[in-house]
């Protein structure tokens, strides 16, 4: 029996119809079956030997090896064979398809921008801090901090500079502000006090959007999240001669921030002015300073989108924190207000205990108070579209509507018309 490329194992019959192939082989026809694996079983074929055979059919004329076993059988030609004598043809083909032609899920992209969500961040821009023409330098006479706190807010500095935050600076310098450290139970932490700079500061004015425009884009959508750039302003690298500006002493010598510190009065205008050029070129991902939000109307628009922020991060160096992250949501926190398909709605962990409490006077009834001639002008009241009255007030506030004359003709005109 004669074998066209058949992995050595042996051929049963087990009743399925069997395709079979007249080939002409050595000047002979020869009537082969084709090799469909489906009747092997784990009997080994004794082989004698293999050869290399001319075959031939209508249109093509092929050498082939074959493999000669020693078995009472029908000569079999494997699939490739059969292939290559253009007796079968490949109608379909799977193709390799890119990570980006497949559907996505929200799992897979954080799985994909893990590097997004680690380690610290560095903007791949920098921000130079323009001063005064008038301006006069400051040099700020050092403070002493508690001895308690020695020890750990040398540890902080040191961290800071091993981060690459702030760099200890030798040379004499025409500007030094003053540490300031804020012992918070979570962690402790390091500013500067930079009240004469931020007098000498020449701010960029830029723009700050307002909440209602950002809350008018999130209508109509369905999916939110919302990220939080890590240690926000300390992503920001600042110019070299802007780094020095920054400069403040500490009971170890003086040192400089080399990213944008907290406290400066132009520093939450250049970061949202570096956020919203990172990110100009999306209109459905929103940043307000540290928080980005995304929104969208489906889960796999929401995923494609993901994918885009993350993948404009990665490209700036923009890194995320995975603590503070709310990912394809319905609803999500933002701005102090909770953002969801059914709308804009005050936040109530924001509401809670900041209710309107509405004054004892009410605008319409009588006032128990005399004022002098000066002071009749009518007293002005500022309070939040957002505050929520108390009920006890609203009862009081519907009595004392229907007791009043005026509005009891305004109440009848609208409902009668």
């Amino acid at each position: 029996m004669f074998l066209c490329e058949l992995i050595v194992n042996s051929v049963s019959s087990p009743g399925h119809k069997e395709w079979t192939q007249e080939v002409v082989v050595n000047k002979t026809s020869v009537n082969f079956k084709l090799d469909t694996v489906l009747d092997y079983n784990k009997n080994p074929i004794p082989i004698i030997g293999t050869c290399i055979l001319n075959c031939v059919t209508e249109k093509i004329q092929q050498k082939l090896k074959f493999v000669v076993c020693d078995l009472n059988s029908s000569p079999i030609l494997g699939l490739q064979a059969f292939q290559s004598l253009g007796l079968i043809q490949r109608l379909c083909q799977l193709n390799k398809t890119s990570p980006a032609d497949q559907p996505c899920t929200v799992e897979q992209v954080l799985e994909e921008f893990q590097d997004v969500f680690s380690g610290m961040g560095r903007l791949n821009r920098t921000v130079k801090i323009n001063l005064k023409p008038d301006s006069i330098p400051h040099v700020a006479a050092p403070r002493k901090i508690p001895l308690a706190l020695h020890d750990r807010v040398k540890k902080e500095l040191e961290n800071m500079e091993e981060q690459g935050i702030i760099v200890r600076v030798e040379e004499p310098t025409e500007w030094v502000s003053n540490m300031v450290v804020v012992d918070s139970p979570k962690k402790l932490r390091i500013c500067i006090d930079p009240r004469p700079l931020n007098e000498a500061i020449r701010r960029p004015h830029y723009p700050i959007p307002a909440s209602e425009r950002l809350f008018t884009n999130l209508q109509g959508c369905t999916v939110f999240s919302l990220l939080d750039a890590k240690k926000g302003f300390w992503q920001l690298p600042l110019e070299d001669a802007s780094s020095y500006l920054t400069t403040f002493s500490t009971p170890w010598g003086r040192y400089r921030f080399l990213v944008l510190p907290f406290g400066l009065n132009n520093a939450p205008e250049e970061f949202q002015r570096a956020m919203e050029e990172i990110f100009e070129a999306e209109s459905q991902i929103q940043p307000y300073f540290d928080d980005i939000a995304l929104s969208s109307k489906n889960l796999q628009e929401h995923c494609d989108l993901l994918r885009k922020a993350l993948t404009i991060a990665r490209k700036e160096n923009l890194k995320f924190n995975p603590s503070k992250m709310q990912i394809a949501k319905s609803s999500i926190t933002y701005l102090g207000h909770r953002i969801s398909e059914e709308g804009i709605k005050p936040d109530p962990v924001k509401v809670q205990g900041k209710q309107l409490i509405v004054a004892d006077t009410l605008s319409r009834a009588t006032c128990p108070y005399v004022f002098d001639e000066e002071s009749q002008s009518p007293p002005s009241v500022h309070a939040s579209v957002l505050a929520i009255a108390t009920s006890p007030r609203w009862k009081q506030l519907t009595e004392m509507t229907l007791q009043d004359r005026v509005l009891q003709v305004v109440s009848r005109y609208v409902t009668t018309g």
